[in-house]
């Protein structure tokens, strides 16, 4: 008991102000160790992908303006795309969106579309983000349809993955997706 009570004590001194450590336990033990994310958007009917690098705003996922990269479809190609956007993953305490238009989205200016509306309803997401802090394993989410409350999911070891397996595993996500969504009648 008396451990805890120390360690306590000396993240509060560290954190500076109550305030502080209020803050400090509500995000996490550290700013170096937090849960990393990205985005990769995948066109429908074609062979467009695009990884987007992603900032974790204090649990929110924003996507940067210099991560959004076109990829082809090769499997290495994605899982080493996936892996550097997870790489280049920071943290923000606080991320203002108020002011960028739509157009500003950058998955959506690395895509080529003509239209947001065009990008929205011709690409699809998988998202892929640490399990943890320590981001031990990676969980990739595609949703089902347009009412996003039916999702496919997968779990993968974040150690034991290649960049081929990781790029096979989002785009059999992604077919399964597909097939599934079509099956629906999404």
């Amino acid at each position: 008991m008396l451990t805890d009570k120390a360690a306590t004590v000396t993240e509060r001194e560290s954190a500076g102000s109550l305030e502080g450590y209020l803050r400090h336990m509500a995000f996490g033990r550290s700013r170096r160790n937090h849960r990393r994310m990205c985005v990769v958007h995948l066109e429908q009917d074609g062979p467009g992908l695009v990884v987007s690098t992603c900032v974790n705003a204090a649990h929110a996922r924003v996507e940067t303006e210099e991560g959004s990269v076109p990829v082809g479809r090769a499997p290495e190609r994605v899982g080493a795309a996936v892996l550097a956007a997870l790489d280049a993953c920071s943290w923000l305490d606080a991320f203002d969106l108020r002011g960028r238009s739509p157009r500003d989205w950058p998955a959506f200016r690395a895509s080529g579309e003509r239209s947001v509306r065009a990008f929205e309803n011709g690409w699809a997401a998988v998202d892929v983000e640490g399990t943890d802090e320590e981001n031990r394993a990676w969980t990739l989410q595609a949703a089902l349809g347009d009412p996003q409350d039916l999702y496919l999911a997968a779990t993968v070891a974040a150690a034991a993955t290649a960049p081929s397996e990781l790029g096979e595993l989002v785009l059999h996500l992604d077919d399964q997706r597909r097939r599934i969504s079509s099956a629906l009648g999404y």
